[in-house]
């Protein structure tokens, strides 16, 4: 038999091989599919803030988790709708007055699952990307806009604006800076410093002092 036949015959053999078996169901595939997308999505957040969105490469995001790099196009369509989507889904929960403080320093200080960096800390790390900082005033926007529904009515606004101003630059000392030792500072021993003082921002019970 010539070599033709012979890889002839193979590859026949090889077809019939892989053919036996359960077919692979549009649902399994579909499974996978959303389960590969899902394992992207938390290796880019990964990448993102440890490295910010200039020095992430799309191939080293597929690389920790085995895929083709290929896969972020058709998943994501872009390197800059990829970083959109690892920004989003930690929004805060409803704010109410009476634990305004310690929910707003949980969410500005905690890492989320199995060590997941919020979208508010991924921006930080990505402040050199003109995109981002657009997102981060945007999110810091909406912020105060909901912070104006739950602080005193007295220079409301500025409250509101005082409020995250202090989360964004205890974030960006934790987190850009790293400033030791507030980078390894945990809610609980930050808790009675910030506390106070989100909550002195957020009440109106003392008329501010009159500078001459």
């Amino acid at each position: 038999m010539s070599t033709a036949a012979e890889l002839r015959k193979r590859g026949a053999g090889t077809r019939v091989a892989r053919g036996r078996g359960k077919p692979r169901t549009g649902k399994l595939r579909k499974r996978e599919a959303a389960a590969t997308a899902r394992d992207l999505l938390e290796a880019a957040r990964v990448r993102f803030a440890r490295q910010g969105f200039n020095q992430t490469r799309l191939a080293d995001i597929a690389a920790d988790v085995g895929v083709d790099p290929a896969l972020l196009i058709r998943y994501f369509r872009s390197k800059e709708a990829l970083f959109v989507a690892a920004c989003t889904g930690d929004e805060l929960e409803k704010l109410s007055a009476d634990d305004l403080a310690q929910k707003l320093l949980e969410w500005i200080l905690s890492s989320g699952p199995a060590g997941r960096e919020s979208g508010f800390l991924i921006l930080i790390r990505s402040l050199d990307h003109a995109p981002a900082l657009e997102m981060l005033r945007e999110r810091l926007t909406q912020l105060s806009n909901r912070l104006t529904a739950v602080v005193e009515p007295q220079d409301r606004e500025l409250r509101a604006d005082l409020v995250a101003a202090l989360l964004l630059g205890i974030a960006m000392a934790r987190r850009l800076l790293e400033l030791p030792p507030l980078k390894e500072a945990t809610v609980g021993s930050l808790a009675p410093y910030l506390v106070p003082m989100i909550a002195l921002l957020s009440r109106a019970n003392d008329t501010p002092p009159q500078t001459s």
